[in-house]
C-alpha cells in the first residue's frame, strides 16, 4: 500500500534525503577520523623504546588530541556559519547543515564536563559569547 501525501512537494522530499544522507555521512566520516586518531596514537605510543617514553608519548599524544577536539568546534563554528545571527534558513538547505554539523560538535564536546570553570568561560568566548 503507498501513501501519497499530496501537500509534500516532490522536491522538498527530495531535499529532505540529500540533507538526510550528509548528515549520515558526516557521522560517519567523524567516526572513522576518531578511528583512525585513534589507530595512528596507538602505532606512535607503541614504538617507544621504554616505560618512560612511552608514558610521555601518551601523555603529549592525549594532550594533543584533547586540544584538537576541544578547538575543532570553535574552528568548524567560524569556519561554517561565522557569527551567529538571527535568520531563516530553509530546512533541509545547506546553511542548515553547516548549522546542525556545528552545533552536533558543540554538544558532543567534552567541554562540556567543565561548565562552570573559567575555562569553559573562555572556550565560550572563542565560539562568540559575549559574557560578563
Amino acid at each position: 500500500m503507498r501513501i501519497h501525501l499530496p501537500h509534500i512537494p516532490r522536491l522538498f522530499a527530495a531535499a529532505n534525503q540529500v540533507g538526510e544522507i550528509a548528515q549520515l555521512l558526516f557521522l560517519l566520516a567523524s567516526g572513522f577520523a576518531a578511528a583512525a586518531v585513534l589507530v595512528l596514537g596507538y602505532r606512535w605510543i607503541s614504538t617507544a623504546p621504554d616505560a618512560v617514553s612511552l608514558t610521555g608519548r601518551a601523555a603529549l599524544w592525549t594532550a594533543g588530541v584533547l586540544v584538537a577536539v576541544v578547538l575543532l568546534p570553535v574552528l568548524a563554528k567560524w569556519t561554517l556559519v561565522g557569527r551567529f545571527r538571527e535568520r531563516t534558513v530553509p530546512l533541509w538547505g545547506a546553511a542548515h547543515l553547516r548549522f546542525w554539523v556545528v552545533s552536533t560538535l558543540i554538544r558532543t564536546n567534552p567541554m562540556a564536563l567543565a561548565v562552570g570553570t573559567p575555562l569553559y568561560t573562555a572556550w565560550l568566548r572563542l565560539l562568540g559569547a559575549r559574557i560578563g
